[in-house]
């Protein structure tokens, strides 16, 4: 609670209470290096400036913005009450919009992109693209019923893990083949990003 409250300092006196009395630097070792790292990032801040950017930003979520010619695409919570909705959040799921950039470096009128690949039953984004545009990779949530099953107490959960799709763009059409990687019966992927030479496709899974 302390680190949330940026209370570096005090943070770091009481895990290292903890790693006193429990002997277990372990575990707590890489948040203490967080607290003096942050310390020293506050002493010694960079001129960035942030700025809220009113023209696409609501009360829901919007992040994850990437640049494609001469829009920003980025991912967020459609405010629609007709939507499908996560049945745990209560929020319509992901899709991808598009906004515009202003002369002044500002963003405004923001819109969801009418294409194939919003078109999914749950979460879709974020969008990453090859320097063109002509290549999408994009992350959703794989929506069968074959994903992972585990077991607990009995029970047994199915969770829908993400996945990567990489769209081409043929006659004004994008054809959708699964990133090699997928496994949804075992974990996650998503999240790509491709390196400047476009010869690497970086992306997360657990």
């Amino acid at each position: 609670m302390l680190k949330s409250n940026a209370r570096y300092a005090e943070a770091k006196k009481v895990l290292e209470r903890y790693a006193s009395k429990t002997g277990d630097l372990k575990r707590v070792g890489n948040e203490i290096r967080g607290c003096d790292s942050a310390l020293v990032w506050m002493a010694s801040p960079t001129r960035h400036k942030l700025k809220n950017e009113a023209g696409v930003n609501t009360a829901l979520a919007e992040f994850s913005v990437f640049p494609i010619g001469k829009k920003i695409f980025y991912t967020a919570e459609p405010n629609q009450e007709q939507m499908k909705k996560d049945g745990r959040m209560g929020n319509a799921f992901l899709k991808i919009y598009t906004a515009d950039r202003t002369v002044s470096n500002n963003l405004n009128a923001k819109l969801i992109v009418k294409s194939d690949y919003n078109d999914q039953a749950y979460h879709v984004g974020p969008i990453a693209t090859n320097r063109t545009g002509s290549m999408l990779f994009i992350t959703r949530t794989y929506p069968g019923k074959s994903g992972e099953i585990t077991k607990e107490n009995r029970l047994r959960f199915n969770t829908n893990n993400l996945e990567l799709y990489i769209y081409t763009a043929r006659d004004g059409k994008y054809e959708a083949v699964p990133f090699p990687y997928n496994d949804v019966k075992k974990y996650s992927v998503g999240h790509a990003a491709l390196s400047p030479d476009e010869k690497t496709l970086y992306f997360v899974s657990d």
